[in-house]
């Protein structure tokens, strides 16, 4: 009797045990994403003609996904989407003044796709080492201008950082990432992340990402499988 008591508190316990300081690479999550843009290219309306807009603080969603390929090998993707209203400079180039100003509804689209690599530090830490592709689109709507030169930009980017299991409920990671396209021309950010797990599946997440003309920050519900 004995020995089967002690066997079923051991199987109650497995999945807690495994849960224990483990770094999941295989998970799904989503939330609410702010994205900061403060320079936004501009883009072409007539003939000596182009709008340039203010800066872009988009309010949104997000979704992101990563899936384990190996011992240390995974992929992953993300995409944030979000809307804001901007002022658009329209400036007439022949004359060499800006001729008018309006407000337009801009929807800012950042899709990232890549894979990574981790190497154990220890038994609750790894390096982590990155690199993706990322695509950029500003959607400019308003009453006046249906523009089909909306500033867009795709690029690569390279991340290196390191992710860790403070204790069994609470996981922390940072990086560095270097980004190049139309957007983000030789762009250094950093970001930094959290996640607060409540049991082998669920947990809560926040990351802030900072550079010299770009930044977001996100809270999900994080999904590890």
């Amino acid at each position: 009797m004995k020995k089967e008591l002690a066997l079923a508190a051991l199987l109650a316990a497995a999945p807690f045990s495994a849960f224990a300081g483990s770094l999941n690479y295989t998970y799904v999550e989503g939330g609410y994403a702010h994205m900061a843009q403060d320079e936004v290219p501009s883009f072409n309306m007539f003939r000596f003609v182009y709008g340039q807009p203010g800066e872009v603080k988009s309010g949104g969603f997000f979704g992101a996904a990563s899936v384990a390929m190996g011992e240390s090998l995974y992929g992953f993707g993300s995409v944030h989407r979000g809307t804001d209203t901007v002022e658009v400079q329209v400036h007439d180039t022949f004359r060499g003044v800006v001729s008018s100003t309006y407000d337009a509804d801009v929807t800012m689209t950042r899709l990232n796709l890549g894979v990574g690599l981790h190497h154990g530090l220890s038994d609750r830490t790894d390096l982590l080492a990155e690199v993706s592709a990322i695509d950029t689109d500003l959607d400019i709507e308003d009453e006046s201008a249906d523009d089909d030169n909306f500033p867009s930009g795709f690029g690569a980017r390279l991340s290196a950082g390191v992710r860790s299991a403070l204790t069994d409920t609470v996981e922390i990671w940072g990086k560095g990432n270097y980004t190049t396209s139309e957007f983000y021309d030789s762009e250094l950010s950093a970001s930094v992340g959290l996640q607060v797990r409540f049991g082998p599946t669920w947990g809560v997440t926040g990351e802030v990402e900072g550079g010299s003309g770009y930044s977001q920050y996100t809270l999900g519900v994080r999904a590890s499988f």
